[in-house]
């Protein structure tokens, strides 16, 4: 039933065209959202909109194993929301059947690699050629490093990786940017290049997932773009407080850096909530979520602070020590962006914007300290007026990120994903 009304209503996508409408999946540890989405221009409205929590705890961290009809049924459940949710904003059901599937970000890992060409004829123009041949030394060593790295953190030993993204996302001629040098003079050309991988194992979960969905995937990508697009400042920490672990992004020139992943989320907050107040899982979660709310008297609002006050303390030195990692001997950015659902607790807000940096690492005043509502992602509308809850901003981040861009960087893209990748890469073919 659902690939005969998707066929009706969803329609399906001209070659290299954005649907007219479109799912968007957010693969969360906790939970799956989903929206539907149209598009209507340069923006996207949202039409419906709804989560399930899985049956267990998803991670895939060292390989565990997933559920595959489990997470079905999750999917499922909160894609029946956002399609019954639709018949409100339009004269009939929508249901799409093109997918854009959103990987939880602790899934992958993304690196920014930049390479610096020293030319032997400054006063020569520079050519396309020779700009490929950067860009393609600037990927081959991103990916060498990448294999390295990270196969392990992802999967376990032995892990086979996947791209997910490849950007080339800054040109500079002698230091300054350039959105292109071809026919350009210059001493030093220097092209900077952003990826992102997965454990291959997991897109193939997504595959088995979208299949038995019925669903067509449009595209399998991670929030890291999309946030880092939507963010305020060209240089800014993204942090995303999701249900098993907080995500970290340095942003530079509105483009995504570096990240980093701490193991400590809003599921730990919950668990610390159940065990100080003996409550039952489900009730502590209630409680948080009232609290995120700002449902709660004063006299609850403060059992709930002490409750969690020692992780409070955790999760800050935490956050500490990635921020100074991803930073690194540079100035601490003057932005910070919150974001997931773990994000709504105001003691999380509080500790950021209290914490000492000046002290701790070595800036000058405090960062401004943002929470993301879903209200404030840019370039998608809320078409139910129903969209409001915090674990709603991510997906809506990707649902109002374009899927391309028109600078001559970006068109790099096929180029970056044609270079051979080292043997801890599984080769998937093209990106979407």
């Amino acid at each position: 039933m659902r690939e005969l009304l998707a066929g009706i209503l969803g329609g399906r996508a001209p070659q290299g065209e954005t649907p007219t409408y479109r799912t968007i999946l957010d693969l969360g540890t906790e939970q799956t959202k989903a929206l539907v989405v149209q598009s209507r221009g340069r923006e996207s409205v949202i039409l419906g909109a709804g989560r399930s929590r899985h049956e267990r705890h998803v991670s895939h961290m060292g390989g565990a194993p997933i559920d595959v009809p489990a997470m079905v049924r999750s999917c499922d459940r909160a894609l029946r929301q956002a399609e019954d949710m639709t018949e409100r904003c339009c004269e009939h059901q929508v249901v799409p059947d093109w997918v854009v599937v959103g990987v939880p970000d602790c899934l992958t890992a993304a690196r920014t690699h930049t390479v610096t060409h020293r030319r032997s004829h400054p006063s020569q123009r520079i050519t396309e050629g020779e700009l490929a041949d950067v860009a393609k030394r600037a990927q081959r060593l991103a990916l060498a490093e990448l294999g390295d790295k990270v196969s392990a953190r992802l999967g376990g030993p032995g892990t086979r990786l996947a791209l997910l993204e490849a950007r080339l996302t800054a040109i500079r001629v002698d230091g300054r940017s350039v959105t292109s040098p071809v026919g350009l003079q210059g001493e030093k050309v220097t092209v900077t290049v952003f990826n992102v991988v997965v454990p291959a194992s997991y897109l193939d979960v997504v595959e088995a997932v979208a299949a038995q969905l019925g669903l067509d995937i449009l595209d399998v990508r991670s929030s890291w773009q999309a946030l880092a697009s939507a963010t305020i400042g060209r240089r800014a920490i993204c942090i995303d407080l999701g249900g098993s672990t907080t995500d970290f992004m340095l942003v530079q020139n509105g483009e995504p850096w570096a990240t980093a992943t701490v193991a400590l989320g809003g599921r730990d907050f919950t668990a610390q909530l159940a065990k100080a107040l003996t409550l039952s899982q489900r009730d502590a979660e209630r409680l948080k979520l009232a609290y995120c709310l700002g449902q709660l008297d004063q006299y609850l609002a403060d059992a709930v602070l002490a409750a969690v006050d020692r992780l409070i303390g955790v999760w800050v030195g935490a956050m500490e020590s990635a921020v100074g990692t991803l930073c690194g001997s540079e100035e601490l950015p003057r932005h910070f962006s919150l974001w997931g659902g773990g994000s709504g607790m105001p003691c999380i807000v509080d500790a950021l914007r209290s914490f000492p940096w000046s002290q701790r690492l070595g800036c000058s005043g405090n960062p401004e300290v943002r929470l993301m509502r879903p209200e404030l992602i840019p370039r998608i509308l809320d078409g139910t007026g129903q969209v409001r809850d915090q674990e709603y901003a991510c997906p809506m981040a990707v649902a109002g990120h374009p899927a391309g861009r028109t600078s001559a960087a970006t068109d790099w893209g096929p180029f970056l994903w044609a270079v051979k990748r080292p043997a801890a890469f599984v080769d998937r073919g093209a990106a979407n």
